[in-house]
């Protein structure tokens, strides 16, 4: 085996990475073993973390040395400070050594952008080695500035160049990391800030005593802080641009740490402005709370930055004890901030609780600071000071919050871009607050411009939380009730189970709302397809593998899932035979559609007019059923239009789906090629649609006998999702049981080739087509049968009449619900119970079926269900609040019965349609959502025009056999 050498960063483009990554890893995720996954991590976190937070640390330190430096001559040296001699006592005038720390934040505003697109347009690393180096000259040149005038300047520059490192570490995060990594991994490199407020302290407080030299010890100050970020800058050089270049990672590694961002796909991103999420942005209050949120908290970090060390010196400490108290402000911080990522990460909706408890420390803080003594060495301003650190774990928790409460790229964006402008429009407010003349006083303008600052930021908090709150119930028109706020809140991460037609048409309809962060496919078939994919199992007939298991309800249970992910485990025949766990499909060779396309088809994809000549000899030349790999291409097509076709995981079968708080862990496996071995892992979602269909499972009637009778005449028994062709039943006596669609298509095939007469077992004539397909002179009409004798071999049925030497019983009586990776939801009479419109989970709309009805023009309803479920994902529809639904399952429970009739839509089809499209609405402004038409009476009219031309056709071939056979009983007559 020969492996693929790693390209290297001059030769892959941005265009080129995808293309490199298949030729590393392939089309098709690869198993990946869990302690290399582990150690793929601990790799990642020990080569990236440390950098990142050193460079995140060296923004702050590089920008707050300001504060120290002005302890040591450099506000003299300057001129940042001025005396107003006019004034009485003379005042100190220190707005120039203000302005210095806030034309920083100028230059990061205007700065940002121009970083970003060399960060998106070229290599990464070749872009930010050089930004750091350049920042890194700028501000060891701050030591040979002689104006403030000329300060003013790098400072705008040191600013410029520093905003390259946010964006550059964000990126670099989301190309190593998977998305529920993210949010702590940003928490350690924000945390820098803390560090390095300690580490910083203490380099300043060492360079601070140097005495003599050619430089004074405020120009050491920033000759070291340059050198360091220079050392970072040659540092950044090493840092690959992605997993693929990576070169700390091994060969094995590098495609583990590949997979391991596959399964954590994040689902389709678009590169494109999307103008009506703009213009939903502008008008969304939560944007500009959390905005405001971030204008608010940040003033006191410009303040801090720029004034900390001199305003500790003002309460009685000599300039080298007032750097050591930035230690306690910056441990709080540094701990602080991570601490309160994994709490979040940890427990679900805990940010704005988190938020509000960390501004209340900081408020003291301030408080503090403003009424206590000041004097010779006070301990309770210093105390106040400290805990003013609570501000960092407030502004981490903002940031994450702007992004944890929007959807859509664009509308992300400009959050992102409004939270950045805030961040930085508050550091330019907070130093304007310090006046020096006010010093007597302890600075009140100060620590009540930051009171109020606070304040605004818990207000803003407080209101978003509730708008949060009413949002989600407002949506819907609920009564403000918590838990239908969070039943029917948006959903970011969808899941979808099965990639046949349902599949097929819900991720279409998810896609074309645009409103998804992640959109997944799982499929268990090696193509799309579902029901229609002609699947085999080997050499090995398709037969039942239990019928005692299958009769007595034992059949196609869960199967024991791995205690950790992702993992190997061997191959297992509960695990991996395709008998035993029902997952060949009931398609056969000759299988075809049985209603015309006009009809079954979805409105905005036809199905093509091919005719299968196997329907010829029935309908002639009019194009009325397709093929079953017609259908197959068909929906293979579906997916296939946007791209959609990467959105499915094939070969993949989800074991096990568990709501846990307010995610759905899908578990899933995949059998890995090649080898002896199972790959497990999970993936989280916040929605599910199960798309998987009802026709895996086969249902058999527990009739007495009828066990026993297998066991003594194995092979007698079958079911028609076995079904082949009809040479299967040459020359053999028959009985068909089922009195549906699937029941008279087997009977009419069979009698081609069985001994006859065929035996027809049902309880009652079909409700459409009444007892058509039965009155035929080759078919022989019984009731339901009542008992199998094992012995004998005696079928008797409920009138009485029995039937002696039987070959072959073949159930044509549909199939089970059957949901075994969904171990909360139990089927009963062939119904999920709790499903509102058959699509909605009452209790938790976060998970919906679509394609688990009946007699709705096949699989046009499905469109309906899909467009349904994706509005309401996306936040966009109208469901009733739980009573209503409730009491629609109630009421049609008393109408239809609790069995197949309620989930049978016929023949209320408008009732059902028109309801599933007052549910889904209109699309929003400017998204490609699915447009459903109202409902056309001419479809109801053409599925009755077939329903009649069938019955015609039986009829007619009754005769036709009837008068055969009079010709064959005259005929005999005649000769003898």
């Amino acid at each position: 085996m020969t492996s693929k050498s790693r390209p290297s960063d001059d030769d892959l483009s941005k265009v080129e990475a995808d293309k490199a990554t298949l030729d590393v890893v392939g089309e098709e995720a690869r198993p990946i073993n869990l302690e290399v996954s582990r150690r793929v991590l601990r790799k990642i976190d020990l080569f990236l973390m440390p950098a990142m937070v050193i460079g995140y640390g060296l923004v702050y330190y590089d920008k707050a040395i300001l504060g120290s430096a002005a302890l040591f001559g450099m506000t003299s040296d300057l001129h940042l400070s001025v005396i107003d001699a006019s004034t009485d006592p003379p005042t100190i005038n220190t707005s120039r050594l203000s302005w210095a720390t806030s034309i920083f934040y100028f230059g990061q505003l205007i700065g940002s952008y121009p970083m970003t697109y060399l960060l998106q347009r070229f290599n990464s690393r070749f872009i930010l080695g050089p930004v750091v180096m350049f920042w890194a000259v700028i501000c060891a040149a701050t030591a040979g500035v002689t104006t403030w005038q000329g300060l003013l300047v790098l400072r705008f520059f040191l600013g410029f160049t520093e905003s390259i490192v946010p964006t550059a570490f964000m990126i670099t995060v989301s190309g190593y990391y998977t998305q529920s990594e993210q949010a702590l991994r940003q928490s350690w490199w924000f945390s820098g800030t803390g560090w390095f407020t300690v580490i910083g302290s203490a380099l300043n407080y060492g360079f601070a005593q140097i005495d003599g030299g050619a430089l004074k010890s405020w120009q050491y100050i920033y000759v070291l802080a340059g050198g360091l970020t220079f050392l970072f800058g040659l540092w950044c050089f090493a840092l690959p641009n992605s997993v693929l270049n990576a070169w700390f990672l091994t060969e094995e590694e590098r495609v583990v740490a590949i997979e391991r961002l596959r399964a954590g796909h994040t689902g389709l991103k678009s590169n494109k402005i999307e103008f009506y999420q703009v213009k939903e942005a502008v008008l969304d209050i939560k944007v500009w709370l959390v905005a405001l949120m971030m204008a608010s908290a940040y003033t006191v970090n410009g303040a801090v930055s720029g004034f900390g060390p001199l305003i500790v010196s003002t309460f009685g400490y000599s300039p080298l004890e007032s750097i050591l108290f930035q230690f306690p402000l910056g441990s709080i911080c540094a701990v602080g901030i991570p601490l309160t990522g994994w709490l979040c990460s940890r427990y679900r909706n805990i940010r704005i609780p988190v938020l509000l408890l960390c501004c209340l420390p900081v408020i003291a803080g301030f408080a503090i600071i403003w009424k206590s003594e000041w004097g010779t060495r006070p301990v309770a301003p210093v105390v106040g000071y400290s805990i003013i650190g609570f501000f960092g774990p407030v502004v981490s928790l903002t940031v994450t919050l702007g992004a944890a409460n929007v959807a859509g790229e664009t509308k992300k964006s400009f959050m992102a871009s409004a939270v950045f402008v805030a961040y930085c429009v508050g550091n330019i407010i907070g130093p304007q607050l310090v006046r020096s003349e006010e010093k007597a006083q302890h600075y009140p303008q100060l620590w009540t411009g930051l009171i109020i600052c606070y304040v605004i930021t818990i207000v803003s908090a407080s209101v978003l939380y509730y708008v949060l709150y009413r949002e989600n119930a407002k949506r819907n028109g609920l009564t403000l009730d918590k838990s239908e706020g969070e039943r029917l809140a948006f959903k970011g991460r969808v899941a979808v189970i099965g990639a046949g037609p349902a599949g097929a048409i819900a991720t279409d309809a998810l896609v074309k709302e645009q409103a998804f962060d992640t959109i997944r496919v799982f499929d268990r078939q090696h193509i799309a397809g579902g029901t229609w994919v002609l699947t085999r199992d080997g050499n090995k007939p398709p037969a039942i593998p239990s019928l005692g298991d299958l009769v007595r309800g034992r059949a196609d249970t869960p199967v024991q899932v791995p205690p950790s992910f992702p993992c190997e485990t061997p191959k297992t025949p509960e695990v991996n035979s395709r008998q035993l766990r029902y997952s060949n499909t009931a398609a056969h060779e000759h299988l075809h559609s049985n209603l015309p396309p006009s009809v079954m088809a979805f409105t905005q994809e036809p199905i093509p007019e091919v005719v299968p000549k196997e329907v010829l000899p029935q309908y002639g030349p009019i194009p009325v059923f397709r093929h079953r790999e017609v259908i197959r291409n068909w929906v293979e097509d579906i997916f296939a239009k946007n791209q959609n076709r990467n959105l499915i995981e094939f070969n993949t079968s989800v074991e096990l789906a568990e709501k846990v708080g307010d995610e759905w862990v899908l578990t899933l496996r995949k059998e890995r090629p090649g080898t002896n071995s199972n790959y497990w892992w999970q993936e989280r979602f916040d929605a599910l649609i199960v798309a998987s269909g009802h026709y895996h499972l086969p249902s058999i009637p527990d009739i007495p006998g009828l066990i026993e009778y297998d066991e003594r005449f194995p092979g007698r028994i079958k079911h028609t999702k076995h079904y082949d062709t009809a040479d299967e039943f040459k020359g053999k006596r028959v009985v068909v049981a089922g009195g549906s669609v699937s029941a008279f298509d087997a009977l009419h095939d069979v009698k081609r080739t069985a001994k006859l007469p065929i035996i027809a077992s049902l309880r009652r004539p079909s409700a459409i087509f009444g007892s058509a397909p039965f009155e035929h002179p080759h078919i022989k009409q019984r009731p339901s049968i009542s008992s199998f004798d094992p012995f004998t071999g005696r079928i008797a049925f409920s009138d009485g009449t029995f039937e002696d030497d039987i070959d072959i019983v073949l159930f044509a009586t549909g199939f089970e619900f059957s949901f075994p990776f969904l171990p909360g939801i139990r089927p009963v009479n062939k119904r999920i119970p709790g499903l509102y419109q058959h699509v909605f989970k009452s209790d938790d709309p976060s998970l919906a079926f679509i394609g688990m009805v009946t007699g709705g023009f096949g699989l046009r309803i499905f469109e309906w269900q899909a467009v349904a479920a994706a509005r309401h994902f996306a936040g966009r529809a109208n469901l009733p609040p739980l009573k209503q639904m409730l009491e629609w399952e109630q009421q049609r429970v008393e109408e239809k019965g609790d069995g197949p009739a309620f989930w049978t839509l016929l023949p209320d089809f408008e009732k059902h349609y028109e309801a599933l499209r007052a549910i889904a609405g209109d699309p929003a402004p400017g998204t490609t959502g699915r447009v459903l038409p109202k409902y056309d009476e001419k479809w109801s009219e053409s599925f009755w025009e077939l329903i009649n031309a069938r019955i015609a056709w039986w009829r007619e071939e009754a005769r036709s056999a009837e008068k055969k056979s009079n010709t064959r009983v005259l005929g005999s007559s005649k000769l003898a």
